[in-house]
This record gives C-alpha cells, sequence and structure tokens, in this order.
C-alpha cells in the first residue's frame, strides 16, 4: 500500500472563521483541498488510513484536534478527487 502524506499548506482569516489549504500526497500525486469556515487556526493536520477511508483531523496551535474529514480511498484510486462537483461548498 502506498503511504499518504498531508499537512496544513496555508491558512488564513476570513472575517470570524479559517480558510485551510490542505496538501494531500498519494501515490506520488498531489491534491489540495480547501476546508473553510473553521472555528481555529490550523497548525496541522494528522492522517491515518481506516479500511477504505483516509481521516483528516485538523490540529490547533496546543496539538488538539477540532475538525475531521473523511474521505474514500477510492476517490484517490479513480481520480475522482479532482472532480469540482466533489466538495460541495458551504452555505451563505
Amino acid at each position: 500500500m502506498s503511504s499518504i502524506k498531508a499537512h496544513v499548506e496555508h491558512s488564513s482569516k476570513v472575517n470570524d472563521t479559517y480558510t485551510a489549504i490542505i496538501k494531500i500526497i498519494y501515490r506520488d500525486k498531489t491534491y489540495h483541498i480547501t476546508v473553510s469556515k473553521l472555528v481555529k487556526k490550523p497548525e496541522d493536520v494528522s492522517v491515518k488510513k481506516i479500511k477504505d477511508y483516509i481521516l483528516l483531523e485538523l490540529k490547533d496551535t496546543e496539538g488538539k484536534g477540532f475538525s475531521t474529514c473523511c474521505i474514500r480511498m477510492e476517490h484517490f484510486e479513480k481520480g475522482c478527487l479532482e472532480c469540482p462537483s466533489l466538495i460541495i461548498p458551504p452555505k451563505k
């Protein structure tokens, strides 16, 4: 199995919340995921493979997790993660 790596590439404050760009590397391919409306500034992200999912956990400045995201491995395998319809934009 190929390893999965992730890190917070960039984060910024937007009004009262934060937006982060998470960089994921899997099978020598790089993906960027934008996560918005976060209540804290993410400083780090951990990644775990659980069955056929990867679990991303965003961590604050104290190393405490405060937000998670699950992505099916199938999305990486089939290249679906690049499809704009996969990420549902937040409601206004």
